[in-house]
Protein backbone atom coordinates (compact mmCIF):
# COMPACT_ATOMS: atom_id res chain seq x y z
CA UNK A 1 0.00 0.00 0.00
CA UNK A 2 2.96 2.78 0.71
CA UNK A 3 4.59 1.59 -2.72
CA UNK A 4 1.24 2.44 -4.47
CA UNK A 5 1.11 5.39 -2.81
CA UNK A 6 4.70 6.96 -3.01
CA UNK A 7 4.19 5.97 -7.03
CA UNK A 8 0.36 8.00 -6.99
CA UNK A 9 2.68 10.79 -5.31
CA UNK A 10 5.14 10.66 -7.78
CA UNK A 11 3.07 10.83 -10.82
CA UNK A 12 0.87 13.80 -9.06
CA UNK A 13 4.22 15.59 -8.71
CA UNK A 14 5.42 14.87 -12.31
CA UNK A 15 2.05 16.24 -13.25
CA UNK A 16 2.49 19.30 -10.90
CA UNK A 17 5.91 20.46 -12.11
CA UNK A 18 5.30 19.58 -15.63
CA UNK A 19 2.22 22.08 -15.48
CA UNK A 20 3.91 24.43 -13.14
CA UNK A 21 6.80 24.86 -15.86
CA UNK A 22 4.29 24.85 -18.54
CA UNK A 23 2.12 27.66 -17.77
CA UNK A 24 1.11 30.38 -20.66
CA UNK A 25 1.51 33.33 -19.59
CA UNK A 26 -1.38 35.77 -20.01
CA UNK A 27 -0.95 39.49 -22.59
CA UNK A 28 -3.54 40.78 -20.47
CA UNK A 29 -5.93 39.79 -18.21
CA UNK A 30 -7.72 42.58 -15.64
CA UNK A 31 -7.98 41.60 -11.98
CA UNK A 32 -11.28 40.96 -10.88
CA UNK A 33 -11.30 43.76 -8.34
CA UNK A 34 -11.44 46.11 -11.04
CA UNK A 35 -15.36 45.07 -11.55
CA UNK A 36 -15.85 44.84 -8.28
CA UNK A 37 -14.63 48.00 -7.48
CA UNK A 38 -17.41 49.54 -9.62
CA UNK A 39 -19.99 47.80 -6.83
CA UNK A 40 -17.76 49.28 -4.65
CA UNK A 41 -16.77 45.72 -3.02
CA UNK A 42 -13.41 44.76 -1.78
CA UNK A 43 -11.23 41.81 -2.32
CA UNK A 44 -7.54 41.15 -0.97
CA UNK A 45 -4.99 41.28 -3.13
CA UNK A 46 -2.79 38.28 -3.88
CA UNK A 47 1.33 38.32 -4.82
CA UNK A 48 1.31 35.45 -7.13
CA UNK A 49 5.06 35.54 -7.57
CA UNK A 50 4.91 34.52 -3.34
CA UNK A 51 2.60 32.03 -4.21
CA UNK A 52 4.74 30.73 -7.05
CA UNK A 53 7.70 30.94 -4.78
CA UNK A 54 6.14 28.69 -1.64
CA UNK A 55 5.02 26.43 -4.36
CA UNK A 56 8.62 25.85 -5.62
CA UNK A 57 9.68 25.40 -1.92
CA UNK A 58 7.05 23.00 -1.20
CA UNK A 59 8.10 20.67 -4.14
CA UNK A 60 11.55 21.07 -3.25
CA UNK A 61 10.54 19.94 0.76
CA UNK A 62 8.43 17.26 -1.10
CA UNK A 63 10.96 15.93 -3.19
CA UNK A 64 13.68 15.65 0.02
CA UNK A 65 11.02 14.31 2.48
CA UNK A 66 10.05 11.43 0.04
CA UNK A 67 13.57 10.85 -1.03
CA UNK A 68 14.61 10.90 2.66
CA UNK A 69 11.77 8.11 3.01
CA UNK A 70 12.61 5.85 0.36
CA UNK A 71 16.11 5.80 1.28
CA UNK A 72 14.96 4.79 4.46
CA UNK A 73 12.45 2.41 3.13
CA UNK A 74 15.26 0.66 0.90
CA UNK A 75 17.78 0.15 3.64
CA UNK A 76 15.70 -1.09 6.11
CA UNK A 77 14.36 -3.71 3.19
CA UNK A 78 18.52 -4.16 2.19
CA UNK A 79 18.93 -5.04 6.07
CA UNK A 80 15.81 -7.51 6.45
CA UNK A 81 16.73 -9.26 3.16
CA UNK A 82 20.64 -9.49 4.16
CA UNK A 83 20.01 -10.65 7.60
CA UNK A 84 17.97 -13.12 6.18
CA UNK A 85 20.58 -14.37 3.86
CA UNK A 86 23.49 -14.20 6.29
CA UNK A 87 21.18 -16.05 8.70
CA UNK A 88 20.43 -18.85 6.48
CA UNK A 89 24.49 -18.66 5.35
CA UNK A 90 25.12 -18.87 8.94
CA UNK A 91 23.59 -22.22 9.65
CA UNK A 92 23.93 -22.14 13.18
CA UNK A 93 23.32 -26.23 13.29
CA UNK A 94 26.23 -26.09 11.29
CA UNK A 95 28.33 -25.22 14.19
CA UNK A 96 26.70 -27.91 16.45
CA UNK A 97 27.91 -30.71 13.47
CA UNK A 98 31.17 -29.57 13.35
CA UNK A 99 31.47 -29.69 16.98
CA UNK A 100 29.97 -33.31 16.95
CA UNK A 101 32.54 -34.29 14.60
CA UNK A 102 35.19 -33.21 15.94
CA UNK A 103 34.41 -35.00 19.27
CA UNK A 104 33.79 -38.17 17.81
CA UNK A 105 37.68 -37.19 16.24
CA UNK A 106 38.87 -36.92 19.26
CA UNK A 107 36.96 -39.91 20.81
CA UNK A 108 38.37 -42.52 17.94
CA UNK A 109 42.23 -40.64 18.67
CA UNK A 110 41.97 -41.48 21.80
CA UNK A 111 40.97 -45.18 21.59
CA UNK A 112 43.34 -45.94 19.03
CA UNK A 113 45.96 -44.93 21.62
CA UNK A 114 44.48 -46.67 24.47
CA UNK A 115 44.60 -50.06 22.74
CA UNK A 116 47.97 -49.76 21.08
CA UNK A 117 46.85 -49.65 17.53
CA UNK A 118 49.09 -49.39 14.77
CA UNK A 119 50.90 -45.96 14.30
CA UNK A 120 48.95 -45.73 10.84
CA UNK A 121 46.10 -45.57 11.79
CA UNK A 122 46.74 -43.15 14.82
CA UNK A 123 48.61 -40.78 12.54
CA UNK A 124 45.31 -40.84 9.86
CA UNK A 125 42.86 -40.85 12.99
CA UNK A 126 45.09 -37.22 14.33
CA UNK A 127 44.90 -35.61 10.90
CA UNK A 128 41.14 -36.19 10.30
CA UNK A 129 41.06 -34.80 14.74
CA UNK A 130 42.70 -31.47 13.34
CA UNK A 131 41.22 -31.11 10.44
CA UNK A 132 37.72 -30.94 12.22
CA UNK A 133 39.29 -28.72 14.75
CA UNK A 134 40.43 -26.20 11.80
CA UNK A 135 36.72 -26.70 10.60
CA UNK A 136 35.01 -25.80 13.66
CA UNK A 137 37.21 -22.77 14.41
CA UNK A 138 36.62 -21.80 10.18
CA UNK A 139 32.64 -22.14 10.99
CA UNK A 140 32.75 -20.07 14.12
CA UNK A 141 35.01 -17.23 13.07
CA UNK A 142 32.48 -17.13 9.60
CA UNK A 143 29.38 -16.66 12.17
CA UNK A 144 31.28 -14.14 14.38
CA UNK A 145 32.11 -11.89 10.62
CA UNK A 146 28.35 -12.34 9.59
CA UNK A 147 27.06 -11.14 13.15
CA UNK A 148 29.41 -8.09 13.35
CA UNK A 149 28.08 -7.31 9.50
CA UNK A 150 24.69 -7.81 10.54
CA UNK A 151 24.68 -5.26 13.40
CA UNK A 152 26.91 -2.69 11.66
CA UNK A 153 23.65 -2.92 8.77
CA UNK A 154 21.59 -1.83 11.90
CA UNK A 155 23.94 0.71 13.26
CA UNK A 156 24.19 2.44 9.89
CA UNK A 157 20.33 2.59 10.05
CA UNK A 158 19.70 4.33 12.83
CA UNK A 159 21.76 7.66 11.29
CA UNK A 160 19.26 8.10 8.38
CA UNK A 161 16.54 10.80 9.17
CA UNK A 162 13.75 9.42 10.98
CA UNK A 163 11.13 10.21 8.10
CA UNK A 164 7.92 8.17 7.58
CA UNK A 165 5.06 8.00 6.11
CA UNK A 166 3.25 10.29 7.75
CA UNK A 167 5.53 12.89 7.00
CA UNK A 168 5.11 12.75 2.87
CA UNK A 169 1.26 12.47 3.12
CA UNK A 170 1.93 16.14 5.31
CA UNK A 171 4.63 17.41 2.62
CA UNK A 172 2.28 16.23 -0.25
CA UNK A 173 -0.75 18.08 1.57
CA UNK A 174 1.31 20.80 1.50
CA UNK A 175 2.33 20.97 -2.18
CA UNK A 176 -1.31 20.38 -2.87
CA UNK A 177 -2.37 23.51 -0.49
CA UNK A 178 0.46 25.89 -2.28
CA UNK A 179 -0.65 24.68 -5.87
CA UNK A 180 -4.58 25.34 -5.16
CA UNK A 181 -3.37 28.84 -4.00
CA UNK A 182 -1.80 29.44 -6.57
CA UNK A 183 -4.30 28.39 -9.00
CA UNK A 184 -6.99 29.92 -7.49
CA UNK A 185 -5.11 33.26 -7.64
CA UNK A 186 -4.55 33.08 -10.79
CA UNK A 187 -7.82 32.24 -12.14
CA UNK A 188 -8.82 35.71 -9.78
CA UNK A 189 -6.10 37.27 -12.10
CA UNK A 190 -8.26 36.17 -15.50
CA UNK A 191 -11.61 37.40 -16.30
CA UNK A 192 -10.57 39.37 -19.27
CA UNK A 193 -11.02 43.11 -20.00
CA UNK A 194 -13.26 44.93 -17.83
CA UNK A 195 -13.21 48.79 -18.72
CA UNK A 196 -14.91 49.85 -22.15
CA UNK A 197 -17.31 46.77 -22.41
CA UNK A 198 -19.73 46.72 -24.69
CA UNK A 199 -23.19 44.70 -24.25
CA UNK A 200 -22.99 41.15 -24.63
CA UNK A 201 -24.86 40.96 -27.70
CA UNK A 202 -23.55 40.93 -31.47
CA UNK A 203 -25.91 42.99 -32.92
CA UNK A 204 -27.32 46.75 -31.70
CA UNK A 205 -28.69 46.93 -29.22
CA UNK A 206 -30.31 49.32 -26.82
CA UNK A 207 -31.77 48.84 -23.00
CA UNK A 208 -35.57 48.06 -23.27
CA UNK A 209 -36.00 48.08 -19.27
CA UNK A 210 -32.97 48.66 -16.68
CA UNK A 211 -32.39 47.52 -12.94
CA UNK A 212 -35.26 48.93 -10.70
CA UNK A 213 -38.47 49.57 -9.96
CA UNK A 214 -40.80 49.23 -12.95
CA UNK A 215 -44.40 48.65 -14.12
CA UNK A 216 -45.17 45.21 -14.55
CA UNK A 217 -44.17 44.71 -18.28
CA UNK A 218 -47.71 41.99 -18.68
CA UNK A 219 -50.04 45.14 -18.28
CA UNK A 220 -52.05 46.16 -15.08
CA UNK A 221 -51.14 49.30 -12.80
CA UNK A 222 -48.84 47.79 -10.62
CA UNK A 223 -44.88 47.49 -9.91
CA UNK A 224 -41.97 45.32 -9.44
CA UNK A 225 -38.21 45.39 -8.38
CA UNK A 226 -36.60 44.32 -12.21
CA UNK A 227 -33.47 42.31 -10.95
CA UNK A 228 -31.22 42.61 -14.89
CA UNK A 229 -30.51 44.57 -17.33
CA UNK A 230 -33.05 43.66 -20.62
CA UNK A 231 -31.14 44.62 -23.99
CA UNK A 232 -34.10 44.39 -27.18
CA UNK A 233 -32.27 42.63 -29.79
CA UNK A 234 -33.65 40.39 -32.83
CA UNK A 235 -34.30 36.60 -32.06
CA UNK A 236 -31.60 34.57 -33.17
CA UNK A 237 -28.83 37.51 -32.38
CA UNK A 238 -25.74 36.32 -30.98
CA UNK A 239 -25.01 36.09 -26.76
CA UNK A 240 -21.37 36.33 -25.84
CA UNK A 241 -19.99 35.80 -22.77
CA UNK A 242 -19.10 39.14 -20.87
CA UNK A 243 -15.68 37.74 -19.13
CA UNK A 244 -13.72 34.47 -18.87
CA UNK A 245 -15.42 31.53 -16.50
CA UNK A 246 -16.93 28.63 -15.89
CA UNK A 247 -20.47 27.52 -16.66
CA UNK A 248 -21.99 27.13 -13.53
CA UNK A 249 -25.71 25.97 -15.01
CA UNK A 250 -27.58 26.10 -18.21
CA UNK A 251 -30.55 24.79 -18.56
CA UNK A 252 -34.42 25.91 -18.34
CA UNK A 253 -37.03 26.94 -15.72
CA UNK A 254 -40.04 29.15 -15.77
CA UNK A 255 -39.35 32.39 -15.21
CA UNK A 256 -36.40 32.74 -17.14
CA UNK A 257 -36.69 30.45 -19.68
CA UNK A 258 -33.19 28.81 -21.31
CA UNK A 259 -30.77 29.94 -19.43
CA UNK A 260 -26.97 30.39 -18.48
CA UNK A 261 -25.37 31.08 -15.58
CA UNK A 262 -21.36 31.44 -15.83
CA UNK A 263 -19.11 32.24 -12.58
CA UNK A 264 -16.46 34.41 -13.11
CA UNK A 265 -13.82 33.58 -9.75
CA UNK A 266 -15.83 33.17 -6.23
CA UNK A 267 -17.23 36.28 -6.35
CA UNK A 268 -18.85 37.08 -9.53
CA UNK A 269 -21.59 35.81 -11.67
CA UNK A 270 -23.65 36.48 -14.78
CA UNK A 271 -27.09 35.23 -15.82
CA UNK A 272 -27.96 35.21 -19.34
CA UNK A 273 -32.00 34.71 -19.71
CA UNK A 274 -34.98 34.02 -22.28
CA UNK A 275 -32.36 32.50 -24.69
CA UNK A 276 -33.66 30.83 -27.62
CA UNK A 277 -31.11 28.65 -28.28
CA UNK A 278 -28.12 27.60 -25.19
CA UNK A 279 -24.80 26.95 -27.28
CA UNK A 280 -22.61 25.52 -23.82
CA UNK A 281 -23.03 23.20 -21.10
CA UNK A 282 -22.65 23.23 -17.57
CA UNK A 283 -19.11 22.82 -16.64
CA UNK A 284 -17.52 24.03 -19.89
CA UNK A 285 -15.03 26.92 -19.40
CA UNK A 286 -15.71 29.81 -21.89
CA UNK A 287 -13.36 32.78 -23.34
CA UNK A 288 -14.58 36.55 -22.85
CA UNK A 289 -17.24 36.77 -25.94
CA UNK A 290 -17.57 33.67 -26.72
CA UNK A 291 -20.90 32.90 -28.34
CA UNK A 292 -22.64 31.06 -25.47
CA UNK A 293 -26.04 31.32 -27.26
CA UNK A 294 -29.04 33.35 -29.21
CA UNK A 295 -31.51 36.03 -28.33
CA UNK A 296 -35.10 34.53 -27.80
CA UNK A 297 -38.12 35.55 -25.90
CA UNK A 298 -38.39 31.73 -24.00
CA UNK A 299 -39.95 32.17 -20.33
CA UNK A 300 -41.39 35.16 -18.62
CA UNK A 301 -41.04 37.50 -21.49
CA UNK A 302 -42.59 39.82 -23.68
CA UNK A 303 -40.80 39.48 -27.08
CA UNK A 304 -37.15 38.80 -27.98
CA UNK A 305 -34.76 40.42 -25.42
CA UNK A 306 -31.72 39.06 -23.33
CA UNK A 307 -31.96 39.40 -19.41
CA UNK A 308 -28.36 40.16 -18.02
CA UNK A 309 -27.91 39.46 -14.45
CA UNK A 310 -25.32 40.21 -12.42
CA UNK A 311 -24.46 38.64 -8.66
CA UNK A 312 -21.66 39.96 -6.59
CA UNK A 313 -20.90 37.65 -3.52
CA UNK A 314 -24.67 35.80 -4.54
CA UNK A 315 -26.37 39.15 -4.54
CA UNK A 316 -28.07 40.53 -7.49
CA UNK A 317 -26.49 44.18 -8.72
CA UNK A 318 -27.01 46.63 -11.35
CA UNK A 319 -25.25 45.36 -14.49
CA UNK A 320 -24.81 48.69 -15.92
CA UNK A 321 -22.23 50.00 -13.54
CA UNK A 322 -20.36 47.24 -15.60
CA UNK A 323 -20.58 49.11 -18.97
CA UNK A 324 -20.14 52.83 -17.45
CA UNK A 325 -16.28 54.49 -16.76
CA UNK A 326 -15.06 54.17 -13.25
Amino acid sequence: MEQLFIRFLNVSLVLLIFALTNVQMVVHADNITSVLRKYNVGIEQVNTEALEQELIRAISEFTRVESEYRERQSLIHTVELTTRIMQSNMQFNDINTASLNMQRREDYLIALVNVDADLEKIFEAEKLYREAQSHLGMVLDMSGIMAKRIESLGIYNEFLPDTNLHDVEQAANDLRSARNRLTGARNLADIGVTENLQFPINYPTRVSSPFGLRRNPFGGSGTEFHYGLDLSAPAGSEVTSLFNGVVARAGYNDGFGNYVIITHGKELQTLYAHLSVIKINTGDRVNQFDVIGLVGSTGRSTGPHLHLGVYINGQTVDPMRLFTKS
